[in-house]
């Protein structure tokens, strides 16, 4: 799974920002992530990223977790309510602060 945070400009960023992905029920992270520093909880469900100051203006930051669905979900099924929250204290009115999302099973 990949996420990308935007820095959708003027300036660069001057405050660290933080990325929390929550994987929908019926998935989990496996492996490592991307960027290394990134911590996951116990049940491989929830991905805290911090990234420092200093994203340039008009460039992505990435995220990259390598996730399995559960062998009990149905093939070509929805696993829903997945979200990613992005914190900064650059960005405090983003309308894209909270993004859900869903994955669909192989």
């Amino acid at each position: 799974m990949n996420v990308l945070v935007v820095n959708n400009g003027p300036d660069e960023s001057a405050s660290p920002h933080d990325v929390q992905v929550t994987l929908p029920s019926g998935a989990t992270t496996t492996g490592a992530s991307f960027p290394s520093a990134c911590t996951t909880s116990a049940q491989g469900t929830v991905v805290n990223c911090t990234f420092p100051p200093g994203l340039p203006a008009l460039r992505t930051a990435t995220v990259l977790l390598p996730v399995q669905t559960s062998t009990t979900a149905p093939a070509r099924s929805e696993l829903t309510g997945g979200w990613v929250h992005l914190a900064s204290a650059d960005d405090a009115v983003s309308p894209l602060r909270d993004v859900e999302f869903d994955i669909v099973t192989p």
